[in-house]
Order: structure tokens, then sequence, then C-alpha cells
């Protein structure tokens, strides 16, 4: 049997102090929340590019934004809603001002959104909660220190 493939676009929202926005998923059923930055699946026929300009304006109310760079490749499997399923990801960089992302209004609900904060680095780098992708702070810091890779880096799961 093989595993549904998913594509996902990510966007690694980063704001003037260095603080990467993330969303708080509490799935049904998990005995765990976990982080992670905006993004969702491909529409039939859109880019990975496409689809991370969509997310944000449907999720972060963003709209005719310039996306930066992509910056990582990710592969993973997970369970997506109950079914097994292989997650194709494409992470782009965002530079933003803070004061331009309204508080989260509890629109995502259904997706089982139950918040958004502006993470530091040092945050996490401490944290004990689960936060995807793994890594996500040394990544974030070569990313703040040295910028954008000139190719996209294909992180681990």
């Amino acid at each position: 049997m093989s595993v549904p493939v998913r594509r996902v676009a990510r966007v690694v929202v980063l704001d003037e102090r260095d603080r990467v926005l993330l969303f708080r998923f509490r799935d049904p059923g998990k005995d765990r929340d976990h982080h992670a930055t905006p993004g969702g699946g491909l529409e039939p026929g859109e880019s990975f590019e496409d689809a991370a300009v969509r997310e944000l304006a449907e999720e972060v109310f963003l709209g005719e934004i310039g996306l930066g760079p992509v910056l990582w490749d990710r592969t993973t499997e997970l369970d997506f809603l109950g079914t097994w399923t292989r997650a194709e990801e494409r992470y782009f960089l965002l530079r933003v001002d803070s004061e331009h992302v309204a508080p989260y209004d509890g629109h995502l609900a259904h997706e089982n959104v139950v918040g958004r904060a502006w993470w530091t680095v040092d945050d996490l780098a401490s944290t004990d909660e689960q936060v995807w992708p793994r890594g996500l702070a040394a990544l974030l810091r070569d990313v703040i220190e040295g910028g954008a890779p000139p190719e996209p880096i294909v992180i681990g799961p």
C-alpha cells in the first residue's frame, strides 16, 4: 500500500527582532500540542510559491507580499488527520514588521490551530514543546547570522 503524498508550502516569518511566527496545533486524539510555521498543502496546479502566498493571506492576513528565497526542503512522514502521509515541504523566508501581523483571532480553529506566537531563537532552543521542523532554533540561527543559503538545504524530519 502506498503512502499518500502531500506537497506543502511553509513560510518562515521573521520579524524585525528576528522572532519567528509559529502556530500552536492541538490535534484531536494526540497527547501533545505542536508548533509549526504558517503554511499548507498545494492545490491542484499550484506552485509552492503560489501556495505560500495564498496560505499567508488565509492564515496571517498578509497579502501582496514578496516572498524571500527558499531556505529548506524537507520530506517527512506523519499522521495527517488520521492518515499516514508523506509530506514534501518547501520553506520560504519572509521578513515582516510584527505590527503588520494582527493577533490571532481563532479563525483557524477548524484546522486545529489554538494559538499563534512570536518565538525567539533562545525560546526555541530551550523549550520542551514539540516544534516542527526539528532543530528549528539552529536552522534559524544559521539564517539570522549568515543569511539565506544560495540553494535550498535539505533538512531532516
